[in-house]
């Protein structure tokens, strides 16, 4: 009876290494997803490399990892082997999945994230390039005052008191509410002109409509100091992808590759 075959041979430095259909098609992650042939090749490929040029690894990684689910989730060596049975692995296999997978990041951290450090030029000519501008905004309050034919004149007068400042300010006035210039409606155009403070009245068929401007900000980019943390995320991720296109056109270059379902 045919338990499992082979689907790719990975000859490198270090050892000829089989990949086989269940672990493509059958076998999972922790996570419970199948990992892709081709992060199977990658993985196997950096173990070689990592083994060949002795770079100082943890060997023992997989088995901190084990130890410390183990201890976060008070569970038992049984309960762990319940946990590889679920990927449909031994636990020998899944800590061999684990030690590829922490070799793996390994790798690629010591030979590209590591080294990663855009300079001040850089951050500078990206935002040169890629103006962070923030639209020009303001920030108001909004109260309506009802008022009827027989108190429209008293409920004016005590308006205008309120804007000069001679009576104290009771008025029902709205939380801030931020308005941004290019959204602002062709009759409200007249907040952009208003200074902090002011307010502004219109009389509507039943109230008076106030406005009262909070603060407002002039279209502007935003400053290199302020996007710094973001943009230097930005080129460590393109300067990373870029190195790790270039590392995997040749990582090919120091082994064979055998597939076994080629007819």
């Amino acid at each position: 009876m045919l338990l499992d075959q082979g689907v790719m041979v990975i000859s490198g430095p270090v050892a000829n290494a089989m990949i086989t259909h269940s672990d493509v098609f059958e076998k999972l992650n922790l996570d419970g997803t199948a990992i892709p042939l081709e992060r199977l090749v990658k993985m196997e490929i950096i173990q070689q490399e990592v083994i060949d040029t002795k770079m100082p690894y943890d060997e023992t990684a997989a088995e901190k990892y084990l130890a410390n689910i183990q201890k976060s989730n008070n569970l038992s060596l049984e309960d762990l082997e319940e946990l590889a049975g679920q990927c449909r692995r031994t636990f020998p296999e899944l800590k061999q999945l684990l030690t590829l997978q922490y070799v793996y990041d390994f790798f690629l951290y010591h030979k590209f994230r590591a080294h990663l450090v855009p300079s001040d030029k850089d951050v500078q000519e990206y935002c040169d390039q890629n103006p962070d501008i923030q639209p020009g905004h303001c920030i108001i309050q909004v109260a309506f005052v009802d008022f009827n034919a027989a108190n429209k004149m008293q409920v004016a007068q005590e308006i205008e008191h309120i804007i000069e400042g001679s009576i104290e300010d009771k008025l029902a006035w709205s939380d801030p509410i931020q308005v941004n210039y290019v959204d602002m409606a062709d009759d409200k155009l007249f907040i952009k002109d208003m200074s902090v403070g002011q307010i502004h009245t219109i009389e509507d068929a039943k109230a008076f409509e106030l406005y009262r401007l909070v603060s407002k900000q002039d279209e502007h980019v935003v400053p290199v100091a302020d996007r710094k943390a973001i943009v230097i995320d930005i080129l460590n991720r393109k300067m990373y992808e870029d190195l790790l296109a270039k590392y995997e056109e040749h990582m090919l270059d120091n082994v064979a590759i055998i597939n076994l379902t080629t007819k």
